[in-house]
């Protein structure tokens, strides 16, 4: 987890202190995914999803103040799936599902505070999807010792995966992205725009 003060500074039994309760959990996509190209888990040559999507947290406390000691925690957590009128076969989606959070200073493209990267996403299957993203923690919450809940949902635009000769390319990153890159947030950064806008429908 990225922070901008050392770890050693930040008692972590102290960032989620029940005084703060009850919190309110916004979880937000600033970045949806739009494009992919099918790629089966055999292929040598993966192509992700592009662009990564990036989700950010905020969350309020019982005043409705922004909780900064609570986005700083290690222990939030979002998982990728596809969604759809019918269960989805888990293998449709490959790659890195899940992600831990990063809290990171602002820079000059974002603003300080909790983000969620997901850039290995791939579709195995030609088709129109959509990923869902579930907020869940991997340390109980000092309200609920006993669970470890979903705190929230985020569901992404439709995402089209195209066959390998119908992929129209992928688009150089955003802004977002690389001011996050720039803080140390693992994600791949396109300078180059490679998108051939007749093969996209």
């Amino acid at each position: 987890m990225q922070q901008s003060r050392s770890s050693e500074q930040l008692d972590l039994d102290e960032l989620l202190t029940v005084s703060k309760e009850p919190r309110r959990y916004e979880f937000i996509i600033l970045q949806h995914p739009e494009i992919a190209r099918a790629t089966s888990p055999s292929e040598k040559d993966r192509r992700v999803v592009d662009p990564p999507c990036i989700l950010q947290l905020k969350i309020y406390d019982s005043r409705g103040n922004l909780d900064d000691n609570a986005m700083r925690s290690p222990f939030w957590v979002v998982q990728a799936m596809l969604e759809g009128p019918h269960q989805m076969p888990f293998q449709l989606l490959q790659g890195q599902l899940a992600s831990s959070a990063s809290y990171v200073a602002a820079g000059w493209a974002h603003d300080a505070g909790c983000y969620f990267v997901f850039s290995d996403l791939t579709i195995t299957k030609p088709g129109l999807y959509h990923l869902k993203f579930v907020l869940t923690t991997v340390r109980p919450l000092p309200a609920r010792p006993d669970e470890l809940p979903v705190l929230g949902e985020a569901h992404a635009k439709a995402i089209r995966a195209y066959p390998q000769r119908e992929f129209p390319g992928t688009a150089a990153s955003s802004d977002l992205a690389k001011s996050l890159a720039d803080h140390k947030v693992s994600i791949s950064i396109k300078l180059v725009d490679n998108r051939n806008p007749s093969n996209r429908t």
